[in-house]
């Protein structure tokens, strides 16, 4: 092609050529989509950045497609997504991740409550992903600089954040004549 060509209509392929993803990258692609839904299902997890954070996974393909044709138009190879594709795409996200999180708290500051979750979460992990007793028990082991100042209201905060958080589960029930809690942490995607 010459410099100053000119396109005309009837010259350009009005059918797209499809890009197909090696079996490497089929292999990475689906395990980076699901930690990127674990990452935000996760207690904690800002809920200002669920919006920017679903829509990482159509990003992830863009720029993999992106990544893959400027390679094989620079190393003369075929137009295909490849593993590297893929592996360079998420340092890319993850450097888009961070950005929009410093954004985000920049401009609105950390959920206390948000807060509250994360550190509910490193309870419970503490304790093998399980925790169960009053929510007296829990408003006494439970370290948080952000905990309600009864217990009760822990408990009411916890059963709020349980809702919203897939990876978390809350059951009320009764030891003896005790009101008793269990918490528990799931552990992603597909459970």
């Amino acid at each position: 092609m010459s410099e100053g060509t000119v396109f005309q209509r009837s010259e350009v392929d009005p059918n797209p050529l499809r890009i197909f993803f090696t079996p490497d990258a089929k292999d990475l692609f689906p395990r980076f989509v699901d930690e990127n839904v674990m990452e935000y299902q996760e207690p904690g997890f800002p809920r200002r950045l669920l919006g920017p954070w679903a829509k990482m996974s159509g990003y992830l393909a863009r720029l993999s497609l992106i990544l893959a044709l400027c390679r094989a138009v620079d190393e003369g190879e075929p137009e295909q997504v490849e593993g590297r594709d893929v592996l360079a795409a998420t340092v890319l996200l993850d450097y888009f991740k961070n950005q929009a999180r410093r954004v985000y708290v920049g401009l609105y500051g950390e959920d206390p409550d948000d807060r509250l979750a994360a550190d509910l979460a490193a309870l419970l992990r503490e304790h093998g992903g399980y925790w169960k007793g009053s929510a007296t028990e829990l408003h006494e082991q439970f370290i948080s600089p952000v905990k309600p100042e009864k217990p009760d209201v822990l408990s009411k905060k916890v059963g709020e954040i349980a809702d919203r958080t897939p990876a978390l589960s809350v059951k009320h029930g009764w030891v003896g004549n005790k009101r008793s809690l269990t918490i528990a942490l799931e552990n992603g995607v597909g459970k």
